[in-house]
């Protein structure tokens, strides 16, 4: 991946597309949290910088996520059953997908 500027201009589009569907007092915290997601060669491909506040997200991120897999590995029962998503075979040999299972509404 090399850096481009139309590739910055993707990412523009991507920060506002986000900052969109938040409250508008979030908003300049958008491209921090998405950058944070990012590694350096993306990043750099983007034309993007590290700013103190993208460090500070990715460090939160870090630790929530651990915190997250301590969780799930030592708190919460295994499951029993496997969520099925795919129906049985038709006439056809085809699977048709039960979205009511997974999608409720």
């Amino acid at each position: 991946m090399g850096a481009s500027d139309h590739n910055a201009a993707i990412a523009e589009a991507i920060f506002h597309l986000y900052a969109s569907t938040i409250p508008s007092f979030l908003g300049p915290l958008v491209k921090s949290a998405v950058v944070s997601f990012m590694d350096d060669q993306l990043r750099t491909a983007f034309k993007l910088e590290a700013s103190w506040t993208t460090n500070l997200f990715q460090n939160v991120l870090m630790f929530v996520l651990s915190l997250r897999k301590i969780i799930l590995r030592n708190f919460l029962l295994p499951r029993n059953t496997i969520p099925q998503v795919f129906g049985d075979l038709n006439t056809a040999d085809r699977r048709h997908m039960n979205f009511w299972e997974i999608e409720p509404w």
